[in-house]
């Protein structure tokens, strides 16, 4: 495997794992949506596994190369675990994240702030290449990790990030988007 394709058109995935890739795999080609001119199928499934799969199977088809699908949203307790699977959609279409957060905040601004607990959940889906499972039995590979912290009373969003920018992790004292640079999780 010397090339892998990240089936995702959002920047702040992007960057981030153009870093992780570069970083520890540098003979590696990295390839977006975006380089092959295919688009982000929509977050319509099930679960968090399932949409990144949606994700991950045709950029590995069109590509002939491994794929990586990453799903993730940001599950908010006193708001019943949403906007969750619905977190790419949540506010309507075209929606910017500092919208989605407004409305975020207004939906917890009755609930104490020690109680606003939340998590980001990310799912990542390694998909071989189509041949692949032809060959041999292999399986995608699935990783899911969350980072638990609390939705403040406000916090600025950052120019091109996700919903990491709005979860506080007290026991590091700073924003998710700022514990752990370049990584997709906490964990």
């Amino acid at each position: 495997m010397d090339r892998i394709v990240l089936a995702s058109n959002q920047p702040h995935v992007i960057r981030e794992f153009r870093q992780f890739i570069e970083r520890r795999f540098p003979s590696f080609l990295f390839a977006t949506n975006e380089d092959l001119g295919t688009t982000e199928p929509p977050e319509t499934g099930p679960s968090y596994a399932a949409m990144a799969s949606d994700k991950a199977y045709p950029a590995a088809e069109f590509a002939h190369a491994y794929a990586v699908g990453v799903c993730e949203g940001l599950e908010v307790d006193c708001m019943d675990g949403g906007p969750g699977l619905e977190s790419q959609s949540f506010g309507g279409a075209g929606a910017s994240m500092n919208e989605k957060a407004r409305l975020i905040r207004e939906a917890v601004a009755a609930v104490p702030e020690m109680a606003r607990t939340a998590r980001l959940r990310c799912t990542l889906i390694l998909m071989p290449p189509p041949q692949d499972f032809a060959d041999r039995d292999f399986q995608p590979a699935v990783f899911e990790a969350t980072c638990e912290g609390l939705i403040p009373t406000y916090s600025p969003v950052e120019e091109n990030s996700g919903y990491d920018s709005l979860l506080w992790i007290p026991g590091k004292a700073c924003r998710a988007s700022r514990w752990a640079p370049g990584s997709r999780a906490c964990a």
